[in-house]
């Protein structure tokens, strides 16, 4: 069997202090060999991540800069289309991997030779010493059915399972996929939508599912780090109805296409919460909270079969019109009271 050859992508933003701990977990992979190039893509003119790039001669690392800033989630597709090697790794540049990751992934994607991705398991963490302040919003693990195989070293998903564990939340992180080329570059055809909130890789994810299984794995191989300058705080800051509205759109889409494929959405939420313990399903109702506009969506289509709250429209109005350090207050009222 011919040795995977994969190239790890890593999208930067002026932040040479974050992308060395990025960098250095690259380094200090358990199988270096399996990396056939670090392409570190800087979407400023700032000259700090260059120079830290100087720093890492004994990785096969290649330095691109672009002339034109481009939004997020497409300076992301920008990279992987540079990609020469059939297998790409995403890496964020304020997070790090485990020294397994690569190793494992492509161990998984060895044997599961017709899946479309890796993606290993997450943890957040605030700083580089790893110490992790919470699991991944990884709910999926209570109520999948091939989650209930404790002992397992991963998880095959469809996109059956990939559209129930993604109603509610993120279930997985996009830093910690290592797929194939032209299945990534498919999938990321929706960062070039407009209205994109912070949950754009739950959709990414679900469109790459459509594509062919996904390998999930057990163990935690990325350390997600969330600090003042993370992405996502920034956008929930600046503009959370946005976000929430985004959210919205993205599951009703999700439904959707899961129809045309013909997938009976419903009928498979309804038979997953049939069989949740109390515990379970009010572990569900708390992530509701996390995405309102995907519970609103759920709600608008399937109404009390959902099993969720209902937001009065008035109600929903003036969330949307609270500032940002009110909406982080509630949504701990809500966790602490559903």
């Amino acid at each position: 069997m011919q040795q995977l050859r994969i190239t790890v992508s890593i999208p930067t933003y002026k932040r040479p202090v974050l992308l060395r701990t990025a960098l250095e977990s690259v380094r200090n992979q358990s199988r270096p060999d399996l990396i056939a190039a670090v392409i570190v893509s800087e979407n400023s003119t700032d000259p700090g991540s260059e120079e830290v790039c100087r720093d890492f001669t004994d990785l096969p690392l290649r330095f691109v800069r672009q002339t034109i800033a481009l939004e997020p989630y497409c300076h992301v597709s920008r990279i992987v289309e540079l990609a020469e090697t059939e297998h790409v790794a995403l890496l964020g540049d304020d997070d790090m991997w485990g020294r397994y990751h690569i190793e494992e992934a492509a161990r998984q994607l060895s044997a599961h030779q017709n899946s479309v991705a890796y993606i290993g398991g997450a943890a957040i963490v605030s700083d580089s010493s790893r110490a992790i302040s919470s699991p991944f919003q990884l709910v999926a693990q209570s109520r999948i059915p091939p989650c209930s195989d404790r002992f397992a070293d991963c998880w095959v998903w469809s996109a059956q399972e990939m559209l129930l564990a993604s109603l509610l939340c993120t279930p997985l992180n996009m830093w910690a996929i290592v797929g194939r080329r032209d299945n990534l570059l498919k999938a990321m055809e929706v960062f070039t939508e407009p209205n994109q909130g912070i949950d754009a890789d739950r959709i990414m994810i679900w469109e790459l599912s459509r594509l062919g299984e996904i390998v999930v794995g057990r163990e935690t191989s990325l350390f997600y780090r969330v600090h003042g300058d993370n992405a996502c705080a920034r956008m929930l800051a600046e503009a959370p109805l946005h976000h929430r509205q985004a959210s919205r759109a993205y599951t009703k889409r999700m439904l959707q296409e899961a129809s045309d494929m013909g997938i009976d959405a419903r009928a498979l939420w309804l038979d997953m919460i049939s069989r949740m313990t109390p515990q379970q399903w009010n572990d569900v109702r708390k992530f509701s909270a996390n995405l309102a506009g995907s519970r609103d969506a759920l709600v608008a289509a399937w109404g009390d079969d959902a099993g969720l709250p209902r937001n009065p429209e008035l109600g929903a109005i003036v969330y949307d019109i609270l500032p940002p350090f009110l909406h982080r207050t509630l949504a701990r009222i809500m966790r602490k009271t559903t």
